[in-house]
């Protein structure tokens, strides 16, 4: 009976070790396997073409992309809310950030988070409606 036991044990470790093998040999291949692909297949957000794509890889490399990131907002060191702001791209006339991007506040924004329409008569507005 033991004989018996030792052959059943000594058979499922063959098929298991048989098995591990097999498996260790799909990931070695796995790991040596290089990919290429048409970037005409690619879209990001709503349908941009290849072209724009790689535009938007290109601007990876001078710092984050612009769009929409949720963000704490903080007026005198108290965080006021959390909310979707837009981020643009800087432009030369501006400050430069690390990431070179900037938050677009719209008018009505800067007076719910409290700040003073009075400061706000002459601030210069972008054609995309950010102060």
């Amino acid at each position: 009976m033991l004989r018996v036991r030792m052959c059943a044990f000594a058979r499922r470790v063959k098929n298991l070790s048989t098995l591990s093998l097999s498996v260790l040999g799909f990931t070695a291949t796995a790991a040596h396997a290089e990919f290429s692909f048409d970037s005409s297949f690619l879209e990001i957000g709503g349908g941009n073409t290849s072209s724009e794509v790689a535009e938007q890889v290109k601007a990876m490399s001078q710092g984050q992309l612009p769009g929409i990131y949720r963000v704490d907002l903080s007026v005198d060191d108290r965080v006021v809310e959390q909310r979707d702001m837009n981020f643009i791209r800087e432009t030369p006339s501006q400050v430069s950030t690390p990431n070179g991007l900037f938050p677009c506040f719209s008018l009505q924004a800067l007076t719910e988070l409290g700040i003073d329409p009075a400061r706000l008569k002459d601030a210069e507005i972008s054609p995309d409606k950010c102060v």
